[in-house]
Protein backbone atom coordinates (compact mmCIF):
# COMPACT_ATOMS: atom_id res chain seq x y z
CA UNK A 1 0.00 0.00 0.00
CA UNK A 2 1.25 3.72 -0.82
CA UNK A 3 0.47 6.53 1.06
CA UNK A 4 -0.35 9.67 -0.55
CA UNK A 5 0.67 13.37 0.62
CA UNK A 6 -1.88 15.14 2.63
CA UNK A 7 -1.66 19.26 2.00
CA UNK A 8 -4.64 21.26 4.77
CA UNK A 9 -4.42 24.62 4.28
CA UNK A 10 -5.15 25.51 7.43
CA UNK A 11 -6.24 24.67 10.99
CA UNK A 12 -9.17 27.02 10.83
CA UNK A 13 -10.50 25.51 7.25
CA UNK A 14 -10.63 22.03 9.26
CA UNK A 15 -12.24 22.98 12.23
CA UNK A 16 -15.81 25.23 10.42
CA UNK A 17 -15.56 22.34 8.14
CA UNK A 18 -18.19 19.21 8.40
CA UNK A 19 -16.34 17.54 5.94
CA UNK A 20 -12.77 16.69 4.64
CA UNK A 21 -12.09 17.75 0.79
CA UNK A 22 -10.34 14.20 -0.69
CA UNK A 23 -8.00 15.05 -4.36
CA UNK A 24 -6.94 12.17 -6.04
CA UNK A 25 -5.48 13.59 -9.25
CA UNK A 26 -7.88 15.59 -10.34
CA UNK A 27 -10.85 13.98 -8.59
CA UNK A 28 -12.18 15.76 -5.70
CA UNK A 29 -13.87 13.59 -3.13
CA UNK A 30 -16.05 15.17 0.37
CA UNK A 31 -15.93 12.63 3.21
CA UNK A 32 -18.36 13.05 5.90
CA UNK A 33 -19.11 11.64 9.57
CA UNK A 34 -20.17 8.51 8.91
CA UNK A 35 -18.61 7.69 5.77
CA UNK A 36 -18.00 3.78 4.82
CA UNK A 37 -13.84 3.50 5.13
CA UNK A 38 -13.99 0.02 2.96
CA UNK A 39 -15.48 2.01 0.05
CA UNK A 40 -13.56 5.15 0.00
CA UNK A 41 -10.65 3.21 0.08
CA UNK A 42 -11.08 1.13 -2.38
CA UNK A 43 -12.35 4.65 -4.67
CA UNK A 44 -8.39 6.07 -3.81
CA UNK A 45 -6.80 2.70 -5.08
CA UNK A 46 -8.65 2.95 -8.32
CA UNK A 47 -8.20 6.29 -8.84
CA UNK A 48 -4.87 6.90 -7.54
CA UNK A 49 -4.32 3.82 -10.15
CA UNK A 50 -5.90 5.93 -13.08
CA UNK A 51 -4.18 9.23 -12.15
Amino acid sequence: MQWLPVNLSSKEDIALSDFLTVKVGSAVIEVRQGFNEELLLHVVKVLSALC
